[in-house]
């Protein structure tokens, strides 16, 4: 949330700040990112000592990437303890980043039909809108969770199937805005090992980069058989 002189808040996106800082109160500049070729822009802040460029919706999606590296530690998935050992109030260190431009939120909203205009419609959400602009869809931020290598330091094994039980928990707290990068971190929650074989449930947290508060939150139980 950010206030503008005049008064007026506004749910927008910081760039370029790390977490440590964002304080109540500093002073910002804006950041005006084309998404489109109609030449609409989304608005972002950044600290007034930083130099942040505007983006281009024509730019080359290249976004940082995490080398492809061994897990620091194999653990067989009938190891209780060991398994139970990762759980940790800890996160991960942040994955690769990802780009929601309009292309893909279009995309989103063609497939599962969800073209409601906060989503598709720039100008009508600049102008009608809560936030500046369009916004991805939550389910949308959700899936893109597979787009996004989160850094964990170890690998299940000894397993013949793995599959998504589904989540315990799922939610959207806030946006992300048409152009936004994102990137994920995740601890495992709990462990939990029975008949049908062993359970993990893995909090992974979706944010806008330069974003304290997550897009997603999602608690993902996964079974290992």
């Amino acid at each position: 949330m950010v206030e503008l002189d005049e008064g007026v808040r506004i749910n927008t996106t910081l760039v370029g700040l790390a977490e440590d800082e964002i304080k109540v109160g500093m002073r910002l500049k804006p950041v005006f990112d084309t998404v489109n070729a109609a030449g609409d822009t989304l608005l972002r802040f950044t600290g007034l000592d930083k130099d942040v460029a505007p983006r281009r919706f024509d730019e080359p999606e290249a976004v940082e990437q995490v080398e492809e590296q061994a897990p620091l530690r194999q653990i067989r998935v009938d190891d209780a303890e060991a398994l139970q050992a990762l759980v940790s109030e800890q996160f991960t260190a942040w994955s690769n980043e990802f780009i929601v431009d309009q292309a893909v939120i279009d995309e989103f909203a063609r497939l599962s039909g969800d073209d409601y205009w906060i989503h598709t419609d720039p100008e009508r959400a600049r102008k009608q809108g809560p936030f500046g602009g369009t916004i991805a869809h939550g389910a949308l931020v959700q899936v893109l969770m597979s787009r996004l290598k989160v850094p964990f330091e170890h690998e299940i094994v000894g397993f013949t199937n793995m599959v998504n039980y589904g989540s315990d928990r799922l939610r959207f707290p806030s946006p992300v805005p048409a152009g936004s990068r994102i990137h994920a971190r995740g601890r495992v929650k709990a462990v939990e090992i029975g008949k049908r074989g062993t359970q993990l449930t893995l909090e992974l947290n979706i944010h806008v980069v330069g974003s304290e508060r997550p897009a997603v939150i999602n608690d993902l139980v996964v079974l290992y058989m």
